[in-house]
């Protein structure tokens, strides 16, 4: 029984290791895609889907809640860094390189960003009140 403690435990400690790296990572991305979006320089495409990941990173709503226990934490740790991925993938490279360096220089601190706060609510709040409409709808035919 303490052996089995013992290996739960030391798998906890990789997994916290883990996450704290990934976020520390993950923080250096959304300001490289903060900056590329600010930039003025991408097509629409592009911009609609580095706002999608900015407004996922942004948002206190979760695919999968962060309760869950590890898939709450593992959701963060791949659809994000996906989104961020297709995302300055189709960036030229020298505008990503540019946009690095700004958020080497320059970290973005967007807990801190209340309108954008405020326009993320506003979309969970529209969407809730889709499906809500949607239910009431369908329920009455």
């Amino acid at each position: 029984m303490r052996e089995r403690h013992s290996l739960n435990q030391n798998f906890r400690d990789k997994w916290h290791r883990w996450l704290r790296r990934s976020k520390k990572r993950m923080r250096f991305h959304i300001g490289i895609l903060y900056y590329v979006l600010r930039s003025g320089r991408i097509p629409l495409k592009t911009k609609l889907l580095g706002s999608l990941a900015l407004g996922y990173f942004l948002s206190p709503i979760d695919l999968i809640p962060d309760f869950i226990p590890i898939l709450g934490q593992l959701d963060d740790a791949i659809i994000l860094p996906l989104l961020i991925a297709l995302t300055l993938r189709s960036v030229p490279k020298e505008l990503v390189r540019e946009c690095a360096r700004k958020a080497i220089r320059e970290p973005v601190s967007l807990s801190k960003n209340w309108r954008a706060g405020a326009v993320i609510l506003l979309f969970w709040i529209l969407c809730i009140g889709i499906i809500v409409l949607s239910i009431v709808h369908h329920s009455r035919h």
